[in-house]
């Protein structure tokens, strides 16, 4: 009987607060809201943990609906990697080794390029993040676009393996060999932060695949210094946490205006976002040392395919005055700055991003690439 309730108690909150309250709608009324939280206060008293997890469930697999999205795997080079794909693409699967440089699988993914769609998206998620922060956006661009939307390794539902090496020319030979495993040749790719520094770095190696580069708040320079770098000098991390009770921080520093979360979404990302401390703490030394043994600025000055770069004013990650040197370096670039935005417009503006993003693909998709310097 207490089963069937929540149950009913639980499809009685998908269409209430989903409908007033969750990021895609943030001008509910208060006494809808009211309704919701006492519906949610007696779901607790049956057994809280248990039904802040099914209402985190229900709240993820409405959002990733919403943009046609579906969760798959993938085995990659002996790593599992998660992603949300749309759900009408049903890629094809080909097993890869860590050679990155098989001729074999080569001459199969150019046999297979009638196959796929040619309208693709990969979406790459930042630091600490997970494929779900791209939900909001889907559900603006998932009727135009095939999207696919990977955990990056040691990240989200993604291998999370502490011997791995997660620095950024590890995690593009990672995404290549992920990309060539479904069997995707030509795609637009898009990333934010960590996902945009890797993102560039694909770009510049495999010219010939990216169609249109999206940057959103990239990582990888950092000439104007920001409040996080400036708490790094102080030996604070504000990115990753060892306690739920430091995820409103966290929040605050990825977002100037972050979407509303209900407490009982919000204390189970709170858990998972602290739980994850010794895997990040290892990512960030990773990407992190002293002697880089490449050089960001020339890598990206090789991308050809034309660039849009988006970026928060409010960004308290990675400031808004590194923009202009990612449009300097990078030729046939251009930039647009949110003014109302912190570190993850996608999330932020989920509205305004996809229509930058659509008509910049629509406009510049066909562009001429820009010569090799």
């Amino acid at each position: 009987m207490i089963r069937r309730a929540k149950a009913g108690l639980l499809h009685h909150i998908e269409v209430e607060l989903f409908s007033t309250t969750l990021p895609s709608s943030l001008h509910c009324s208060r006494q809808r809201l009211f309704i919701t939280l006492s519906i949610l206060l007696a779901l607790f008293m049956s057994g809280c943990d248990d039904t802040r997890r099914d209402l985190f469930d229900y709240a993820i697999d409405y959002e990733r609906g919403r943009g046609g999205l579906v969760v798959d795997e993938v085995d990659v080079a002996g790593l599992r990697i998660s992603f949300l794909r749309s759900e009408r693409f049903n890629p094809p699967r080909r097993s890869i080794d860590i050679d990155e440089q098989s001729s074999a699988l080569d001459r199969e993914n150019e046999d297979m390029r009638d196959e796929t769609p040619r309208e693709v998206i990969v979406l790459l998620h930042g630091f600490g993040g997970d494929k779900d922060n791209w939900v909001r956006l889907a559900a603006e661009l998932g009727s135009h676009y095939t999207l696919i939307i990977p955990d990056l390794p040691g990240h989200g539902d993604s291998s999370k393996d502490l011997a791995l090496d997660y620095d950024l020319p590890q995690q593009v030979i990672r995404l290549r060999n992920f990309l060539r495993t479904l069997g995707l040749t030509e795609f637009h790719l898009a990333g934010n932060s960590m996902g945009g520094a890797i993102a560039s770095l694909y770009a510049a190696q495999y010219p010939d695949q990216i169609e249109t580069l999206t940057l959103f708040n990239p990582a990888g320079i950092y000439d104007v210094e920001s409040d996080f770098i400036k708490g790094l000098g102080e030996g604070n991390n504000a990115l990753i946490i060892g306690s739920p009770d430091e995820f409103d921080e966290l929040i605050g520093y990825a977002m100037a205006d972050p979407p509303f979360i209900p407490w009982p979404l919000k204390s189970v990302m709170a858990e998972r976002a602290a739980a994850q401390q010794d895997v990040l703490e290892k990512i960030y030394t990773d990407l992190s040392p002293e002697e880089p043994d490449y050089e960001f600025r020339d890598i990206i000055r090789k991308i050809r395919s034309p660039t849009l770069v988006l970026w928060g004013a409010l960004d308290r990650v990675i400031a808004q005055g590194n923009a202009e040197a990612f449009t300097l370096l990078i030729p046939n670039a251009r930039k647009f700055i949110f003014e109302d935005a912190g570190h993850m417009p996608m999330l932020e503006r989920p509205g305004k991003s996809a229509e930058l993003m659509h008509g910049f693909i629509l406009n510049q998709a066909r562009v001429a690439p820009a010569p090799a310097p």
